[in-house]
């Protein structure tokens, strides 16, 4: 039995007996474990398979989800990570355990109203800075209204060859010509995904993510 602690308050997460105690939006939930008639059938054996991929993005990403999915997880009172294989369960393909893929170029990592900015993903480049990856702004806003000046905009990178994900520094929205990240050396010769999302300055709300593109990432 583990514990969870969330907006300050503590829940039990775990099963004791035929008890299996849970949180569904902020409140402790405790439902009864019942054995299923064949736990090994070919549905169910893909549902954990998916799960379990999701389960591995979503660790190597919990740091860039923890920002991008704040406000979405506060604001239906759940966790980052269930957020994140909720909106991402569409984006597991295959028919069979051993044949799960993911769709990278559509990862969600952010969620929420807050307006985007649009980078240029024809011009994907490795910067003078060894190892770092920058992509000029094109436009800092697609929708009228206007936003806030002081939004954050981040860069952020994904290599599922190594399970690893980072983010850059973030800019200003009325600031920003350019993001940019600087993975870690040990990504050098491997496909690296960007993605761009902002928050509000409080980080009370993000954008959806905005998929950049894609690199073959190398330190010379």
């Amino acid at each position: 039995m583990a514990k969870n602690i969330y907006n300050n308050e503590t829940f039990l997460i775990g099963r004791i007996g035929k008890l299996i105690y849970r949180t569904v939006r902020g409140k402790q939930v405790v439902s009864t474990y019942t054995k299923p008639r064949d736990p090994q059938t070919r549905d169910q054996q893909l549902v954990r398979a998916r799960y379990a991929l999701l389960g591995r993005v979503a660790a190597f990403c919990k740091y860039v989800l923890r920002i991008g999915l704040k406000s979405e997880a506060q604001q239906t009172r759940s966790h980052p990570m269930a957020r994140f294989m909720k909106a991402n369960w569409q984006n597991v393909t295959g028919s069979t355990p051993a044949t799960l893929l993911m769709n990278w170029d559509d990862l969600v990592l952010a969620k929420g109203s807050n307006k985007r900015i649009v980078l240029d993903s024809d011009h994907i480049d490795q910067t003078s800075v060894p190892g770092t990856i920058s992509v000029a702004v094109q436009e800092q806003c697609l929708v009228s209204g206007g936003f806030n000046a002081k939004d954050l905009c981040y860069l952020a990178a994904v290599c599922p060859e190594v399970e690893d994900a980072c983010m850059g520094n973030p800019a200003e929205r009325e600031e920003a010509t350019e993001l940019s990240v600087t993975p870690p050396a040990w990504w050098s010769g491997h496909k690296v995904y960007l993605y761009c999302f902002t928050t509000a300055p409080d980080n009370s709300e993000a954008s959806e993510t905005l998929p950049v593109g894609k690199i073959d990432f190398v330190i010379e």
